[in-house]
């Protein structure tokens, strides 16, 4: 990416998709995009179609925040995930309304405060804007390489067999924005947008699946879904396109990377969607992370997340061991914390 600016680099001390429609699907199994009635602000166009040719985006950063002060209640011992947010310089009017950048920030701290409340701290390394080509503010965020096979049962089971994988214009914006990083890869990213398109399969009366495509409010590009087919140093991606959509939206979109699960809770199996009160990873305001067998292992699966360091004594970052395999709802690092079992390996 190209600078406008010269930003001081940080150091240690220093999928919500639109309104359903009246069909079968499980849109948000594909990218954990969320959605469901807007509280304020308006929601995802309707409609769209995909972008066919790839674009090749000029970013450039042009303004950054300071943001040493948001930081000041971090404990160096206690567990912590960095998180990088882009947002766009921009006077698209879709864009400046749904996403504003006091907003962005408000929920960025309704979201610190929600995990700090299970021993996790978020620490934010920068604010920075970004100037983008205007062609790719509205990209596909993903094309499948697969699809289910008939009626598999098991959500998680469904996303191994479609084999989601990121768009070639996601990626190549993505690469534009999120500047080169030895953190790359451990670092969650909060890129505003102004549309993210999803792909998804609905299932028809007769069994078979048909593949549409519809625009969303937040994708977290969670590795339950992509697994590694997204590349390394840009798989803690997560797009936002309306900030107001929900209080929770930062906290729950973050969610999904560091818990990796889709939408469930409790006695509530995993679903595209799910309209509940209590947990923080249902539609709804609850902002519960429950632990054991009861609550889905949701909190033991979050403190296991690579995303996740404590700093050591040589001042230096200690992280939690990295996905053993390709970062899937039962990856070995999560051992017994899983609900059932992938029949699709």
């Amino acid at each position: 990416m190209k600078t406008g600016i010269d930003p001081a680099r940080d150091s240690v001390s220093g999928g919500l998709r639109a309104p359903p429609r009246a069909l079968v699907a499980w849109a948000c199994l594909i990218l954990a995009a969320c959605g469901g009635t807007s509280e304020e602000g308006p929601g995802p166009a309707e409609g769209g179609s995909d972008i066919e040719a790839v674009v090749t985006p000029d970013a450039t950063v042009t303004d950054s925040l300071a943001v040493g002060a948001l930081n000041d209640d971090l404990v160096p011992a206690q567990l912590t995930a960095d998180v990088g947010i882009y947002l766009l310089d921009t006077t698209s009017p879709r864009y400046v309304e749904r996403m504003s950048p006091d907003e962005v920030l408000r929920r960025f701290g309704v979201a610190k405060e929600i995990f700090a409340g299970v021993g996790v701290q978020l620490r934010l390394r920068f604010v920075r804007f970004v100037r983008l080509t205007p062609e790719v503010l509205e990209i596909p965020a993903n094309v499948m390489a697969g699809e289910p096979g008939g009626r598999v049962d098991g959500l998680y089971d469904k996303s191994r067999q479609q084999r989601s994988t990121l768009s070639p214009q996601a990626e190549a914006v993505f690469e534009a924005i999120i500047e080169p990083d030895s953190l790359n890869d451990r670092t969650v990213y909060l890129v505003g947008m102004e549309d993210v398109l999803m792909a998804w399969f609905r299932q028809e009366d007769d069994g078979s699946w048909t593949l549409q495509s519809d625009p969303t409010n937040a994708l977290s590009f969670p590795s339950y879904t992509l697994e590694d087919r997204i590349p390394r140093r840009l798989r803690g991606v997560i797009t936002i396109q309306n900030i107001f959509h929900t209080q929770k939206i930062v906290a729950h979109e973050i969610g999904h990377k560091l818990i990796n699960v889709s939408h469930e809770y409790r006695d509530i199996a995993p679903e595209h969607e799910v309209q509940a009160e209590g947990g923080l990873m249902v539609y709804g305001e609850g902002t519960e992370i429950p632990a054991g067998a009861e609550g889905r292992w949701h909190l033991e699966r979050l403190l296991r997340s690579p995303y996740l360091y404590r700093i050591g004594p040589d001042g230096r970052r200690q992280y939690n061991p990295d996905y053993r395999e390709s970062g899937h709802y039962a990856d070995p690092i999560y051992a017994d914390s899983i609900v059932g079992s992938l029949v699709v390996r």
